[in-house]
């Protein structure tokens, strides 16, 4: 029966389907998607060859053999807009069997946002809302797709601060680093991301949609954090806000040796108060810098 549909639809194709001009297409979807179509909506499910040719790589280019070995394109790419879609996503690919790939800013260079096989990649770039900023409740619940840079424009305009930034660059996700992890610039002052989180809203495998905090609930946040989406798809964050600080201070620090530089870095981070984030560089950008004072880099250090 199959063999017999398959010879209409090449005869349908030489004379166009329901008309001439209007040819057939080429192939039919797949399981996974029909089923995604029925549960979410057509309008959140894209099989555009562009969308799915785009979202075969992340932000560093990866050598041609690893490619081919590797990289293809994903049966179809999910543009959830609520942490209930990407819930309903999940439950859908785990009865069809078929695996679902996290990708949000793709600003990471390790591969991890890369389809491998017959897969469904879920992008959270619409969920980039930010719900509440509260400067009395120092707090702001955004969606885990908003960009830092986005985050920080609204805080910067009640006067807030983060003061906890990506290594990545502003342009990473707040799902994403959290995922990762959550160390970079600000942790050595106030701690990785995870630690400072508040609340979490996760999408479970389960097709559940849960809160997850540090105390006095079920889930916790460190069962989710750095599990780079392995264990739930992390959809909404509320994350502590600060003040802006009134002085911010940039020091250049030389050292004549390793063992040196090493016993500064004992003594800064033992200090009372903490510098922001500590950044090496080698000897000759060092003269460079203390030549051109003005193009000290943009990583500071807290007083």
């Amino acid at each position: 029966m199959r063999r017999r549909r398959i010879r209409i639809q090449r005869k349908a194709r030489k004379i166009g389907f329901l008309g001439k001009g209007a040819p057939m297409p080429s192939r039919e979807r797949s399981d996974v998607v029909d089923s995604l179509c029925l549960r979410i909506g057509d309008e959140l499910v894209s099989t555009d060859e562009d969308e799915r040719s785009r979202r075969r790589y992340d932000a560093r280019p990866k050598p041609h053999f690893l490619v081919r070995l590797f990289c293809s394109k994903p049966l179809a790419v999910v543009f959830p807009d609520s942490g209930r879609c990407v819930a309903e996503t999940l439950d859908v690919c785990i009865e069809e069997r078929t695996p679902a790939v996290i990708r949000s800013g793709a600003t990471a260079y390790l591969g991890g946002t890369i389809p491998i096989g017959k897969s469904i990649v879920i992008d959270l770039s619409r969920l980039d809302s930010i719900e509440e900023v509260s400067r009395n409740g120092k707090q702001a619940i955004v969606g885990a797709g908003c960009t830092w840079q986005k985050v920080s424009e609204a805080l910067r305009s009640e006067s807030l601060s983060l003061l906890v930034f990506p290594s990545s660059g502003l342009r990473s996700t707040v799902g994403g680093w959290m995922s990762t992890g959550g160390y970079g610039i600000g942790t050595l002052r106030y701690g990785c991301l995870h630690e400072m989180v508040r609340s979490l809203e996760v999408a479970l495998p389960s097709g559940l949609l849960v809160n997850a905090g540090h105390d006095g609930l079920r889930y916790s946040i460190r069962s989710f954090a750095g599990t780079e989406g392995q264990m739930g798809v992390i959809t909404r964050v509320t994350i502590p806000v600060r003040k802006m600080p009134e002085t911010i201070r940039t020091y250049l620090i030389a050292a004549s040796s390793m063992d040196e530089a090493v016993g500064m870095l004992r003594s800064l981070i033992t200090c009372r108060i903490k510098p922001l984030c500590l950044r090496m560089i080698s000897g000759n950008l060092a003269g460079h810098l203390r030549s051109n004072s003005d193009q000290l880099p943009s990583t500071r250090f807290m007083v």
